[in-house]
């Protein structure tokens, strides 16, 4: 929506998303070992942006309503393509 507002050259974005149960090591002596969830997003921004708009985009990504809601807690692992 961003993008289409600005008239930037955005052509396509593909997200890949995965989801892992990991361990987390308790900080009390003989506690028991709890699991957190763990999120890693790949976003691809397809097309001709400059640097400056697809650092600008995926900014925007980080404040969208469900990344807040899932950063609450868990941990969100991002890895981003240049195009």
């Amino acid at each position: 929506m961003y993008a289409n507002l600005k008239k930037w050259p955005l052509e396509q974005i593909i997200v890949d998303l995965t989801h892992e149960k990991v361990p987390v090591e308790s900080e009390e002596p003989g506690a028991q070992t709890r699991k957190i969830d763990k999120y890693v997003r790949h976003i691809q921004l397809k097309g001709p942006l400059s640097i400056e708009q697809r650092k600008r985009l995926l900014e925007i990504a980080n404040k969208c309503p469900v990344h807040k809601s899932l950063d609450q807690g868990s941990n969100i692992v991002e890895t981003h393509l240049a195009q």
